[in-house]
């Protein structure tokens, strides 16, 4: 029988197959962390909404110093805690006049809010009722009741 002498193609790759090795090693390595490193992200998104749906958001409304010295923040944060945090959605201050839209529930708290000795020319710009809740802007000069009678 004669032998025949066959051609081998992969001659060429087995010098580079221990380099191959090691990239393969280097690139699966690198896949690991890459998988690695998203599945702790998802982890940290996961465990975010988990605190969010706990702890329910607040909104803070940053006051700025105007440096005028008839602005009383005590007074403010007292109609804050009267209405409620949740319920107030805007709450602007232009010099002496204030302008306050949210969402109560009685309209009574809005006559609470006329007693306070700093508010003065108080109106009711708007109210609207929407089921079981009063939409309404509100709008008062600062100062003391004494300076405008």
């Amino acid at each position: 029988m004669k032998k025949y002498k066959t051609i081998n193609f992969l001659e060429k790759h087995k010098k580079g197959y221990n380099n191959s090795k090691i990239y393969i090693t280097v690139v699966a390595g690198i896949l690991i962390l890459l998988f690695a490193d998203i599945y702790w992200d998802i982890k940290e998104i996961e465990d975010l909404k988990i605190y969010i749906s706990k702890n329910p958001h607040e909104k803070y409304t940053l006051i700025e110093d105007m440096g005028q010295e008839y602005i009383n923040i005590n007074q403010i944060k007292n109609i804050y805690n009267l209405m409620g945090n949740s319920n107030i959605t805007k709450f602007i201050t232009d010099n002496s006049k204030v302008e306050i839209e949210g969402v109560c529930q009685d309209l009574a708290l809005l006559e609470k809010i006329k007693d306070y000795d700093s508010v003065c020319n108080m109106s009711i710009d708007k109210i609207k009722k929407e089921e079981n809740n009063y939409l309404y802007k509100i709008s008062y000069d600062i100062g003391g009741k004494n300076e405008t009678e």
